[in-house]
């Protein structure tokens, strides 16, 4: 069974452990909204931990918003946003 995980984050820089609570839970896909954070602000191993493949939506302004995919099973494609500037900006689709 596929293990499906959605987290709002509120700030994934605030979460110390969030590596050890990844590798002991090891879900198949994990959703992060609000990560508040640019993926080159975090360490390479939180942007790319080993065993997951990511995909990451920021927002315009600098610690706002944000959302994060990892998932076990490299996607066969990745669509961020809906298209529409006005909310693509927003880092939340």
């Amino acid at each position: 069974m596929l293990s499906i995980y959605s987290w709002n984050i509120n700030g994934l820089r605030a979460v110390p452990d969030f590596l050890d609570w990844l590798q002991s839970l090891r879900p198949d896909v994990l959703c992060l909204q609000e990560v508040r954070a640019d993926p080159n602000q975090l360490a390479l191993e939180v942007r790319h931990p080993e065993g997951y493949h990511t995909a990451w939506a920021t927002a315009g302004q600098p610690g706002y918003s944000g959302i994060a995919i990892y998932t076990r099973h490299k996607p066969l494609h990745v669509h961020i946003g809906m298209g529409k500037s006005r909310y693509d900006c927003e880092g939340r689709t």
